[in-house]
């Protein structure tokens, strides 16, 4: 923790999505930069493993070594790197005995840590599941759902079920909502008065970040209750970062709360974060920067 730094600056990835194959995206931002980076975020999915194989004791050791080498990798980048799992990555990682992976990364989900004297990163990895409208997009599509049980893909950890035919939307929301409280409570009785970073793996329902047009129809793969957390917080939190939707790489808002979404780098998608203090020595963002590796 530094009282002094009047900017930092951040690197933001996520969703690899792969084995040690897909090392090569990281090894191309490592041998490109020229930017000193005071922080690195990862979002989530770091594998690409199917629900049943989540929690499978050989398939997680495998996926666990890779995460491992990923993280040893980004620290050489920069040693600062926090990080959540996704909802391909193994189930260990959104457990109270997480492992310890890498050298100095630190897995956040479900926790905070103060970087700087008043501002921190809190975090929930994971995600709900994702539905569609019925209805044809339009003009005037405005978020409307017609059924909020047309599940097309199911969630992890957060789902009331392991059978997609009896997944309920509000009932795995509500699962997501209960960890946000938590951890919002948390952070109220310890550190009131910091500003907040919240990363997350998926974003908030709303947000186009969150969303994507498949047969003209809209998918929604974000959570309600992340919404609603982000509008009942807005005086804390200075940004919130999300993975998860590759197609809607970007930035948008809820309320007044700027939401950024790196997409995935899987595809060679990234962004850059740079905040500075202003006269009253508060954190604003002064620069977000997407970027991409063309291969």
């Amino acid at each position: 923790m530094n009282n002094k730094k009047e900017e930092i600056c951040i690197l933001v990835v996520s969703d690899v999505h792969g084995d040690s194959f897909q090392f090569d995206n990281i090894k191309q931002i490592s041998k490109m930069n020229t930017i000193h980076y005071d922080y690195i975020f990862y979002l989530g999915d770091f594998d690409s493993l199917h629900q049943e194989e989540q929690n499978n004791p050989a398939i997680v050791k495998e996926s666990i070594d890779i995460i491992s080498q990923m993280l040893l990798l980004l620290e050489t980048i920069c040693p600062n790197v926090y990080y959540i799992g996704g909802n391909h990555d193994p189930g260990v990682l959104f457990s109270e005995k997480a492992p310890s992976l890498g050298k100095s990364s630190k897995n956040i989900h479900k926790s905070y840590i103060v970087i700087e004297n008043d501002l921190i990163i809190a975090g929930i990895g994971g995600s709900t599941p994702a539905i569609q409208s019925d209805i044809t997009i339009s003009p005037y599509h405005n978020f409307k759902i017609d059924n909020y049980d047309h599940i097309i893909w199911n969630g992890y950890p957060y789902s009331n079920s392991i059978n997609k035919e009896e997944v309920s939307y509000m009932k795995s929301d509500s699962i997501y909502e209960k960890d946000l409280t938590e951890l919002s409570n948390k952070i109220k009785s310890e550190c009131s008065s910091h500003k907040i970073i919240f990363l997350s793996h998926s974003g908030p329902f709303t947000s186009h970040t969150s969303n994507r047009v498949k047969n003209d129809k809209l998918i929604y793969s974000g959570s309600i209750s992340l919404n609603k957390f982000i509008n009942e917080h807005s005086k804390d939190i200075l940004m919130s970062l999300h993975g998860h939707t590759h197609l809607s790489v970007g930035m948008s808002k809820v309320g007044n709360v700027s939401v950024v979404n790196p997409g995935s780098l899987r595809k060679g998608d990234y962004c850059e974060i740079k905040l500075k203090r202003d006269s009253k020595l508060k954190w604003l963002i002064k620069q977000i920067t997407f970027k991409k590796i063309i291969n």
